[in-house]
């Protein structure tokens, strides 16, 4: 049978998988490739200011800090590219995963290379300021890594997650699954006040007259 076929077709998604992903896309790719590059821009920092005769004091004024400046603000434009890339579902620049997964690391990149442009100098300015606004932004952004890792798990009781591989839609088993779904909210609404438990049961079905509404 067609439907058969179809679930056959579908891959087994785990849920540490789906939670743990972007961190290890593709053998931790970008977390090994980051830590190099970070690696890297340490020993040429110390390299640089510590062993080649230099005219000037680790700051961002020097060759070295200029570079590390100009990176850090690229490192930054690619960060923002992420806001815009997850939303343009039909481009095909790159998986939307990997561009998770860069966009995590080259985040904690950035709170390195920004110290090393400035020489690790700071004072109450407002270069500061706006790195220390930098960190907090960083610090929610992990955060949000964390509860995306954590939070599926606790929600495991409630059902599995609707997946559909690819473009693989099994259009014979929708119904079953939107009921499924329907059921999952009203788990998650239990407990809850009635207005709430009335705009849950409104919310799944918001175009149709469902036998769920009163």
């Amino acid at each position: 049978m067609r439907v058969d076929r179809l679930a056959n077709r579908r891959k087994v998604l785990s849920l540490d998988n789906m939670s743990n992903s972007f961190l290890t896309y593709r053998q931790s790719m970008c977390l090994k490739l980051g830590g190099f590059v970070a690696v890297l821009s340490i020993v040429v920092y110390i390299v640089y200011y510590f062993y080649l005769p230099a005219s000037m004091p680790p700051g961002g004024g020097t060759m070295l800090g200029l570079l590390y400046g100009a990176v850090a603000t690229a490192a930054i434009m690619v960060l923002m590219a992420y806001s815009v890339r997850k939303r343009s579902y039909r481009s095909r620049l790159g998986t939307l995963q990997g561009w998770l997964s860069a966009h995590c690391y080259i985040g904690l990149l950035t709170l390195l290379w920004v110290p090393l442009h400035s020489g690790f100098r700071f004072s109450t300015n407002v270069h500061t300021l706006a790195y220390v606004l930098l960190v907090l932004v960083a610090l929610s952004g992990l955060l949000g890594a964390y509860l995306f890792a954590v939070k599926p798990r606790q929600f495991v009781q409630y059902g599995a997650e609707i997946v559909y591989p690819g473009d693989v839609v099994d259009r014979d088993n929708i119904d079953s699954q939107m009921n499924r779904t329907m059921q999952q909210i009203e788990t998650l609404s239990q407990g809850k006040p009635q207005v709430f438990q009335q705009l849950c049961k409104r919310g799944a079905f918001p175009f149709s007259r469902s036998p769920y509404v009163t």
